[in-house]
């Protein structure tokens, strides 16, 4: 009964991790980086943004 237990816990846990590495990180503008008189509504048409993702500009990838 113990390892039954120790089971169901042990695939929630699992499920539970999956769940942040669906996230995203974005770079703002791509390549461009975030600049002033860019189009931020057209870089934004092809992506889905959900809760956990990410928004990073060039510099600050440089510091990770």
């Amino acid at each position: 009964m113990v390892s039954y237990n120790a089971g169901i816990v042990c695939a929630l846990l699992a499920l539970c991790m999956v769940v942040p590495s669906l996230a995203t990180v974005y770079t703002v503008g791509d390549t461009n980086g975030w600049v002033t008189n860019y189009d931020y509504t057209t870089w934004t048409s092809g992506k889905t943004f959900v809760v956990g993702d990410s928004l990073v500009n060039l510099s600050s990838l440089a510091t990770w």
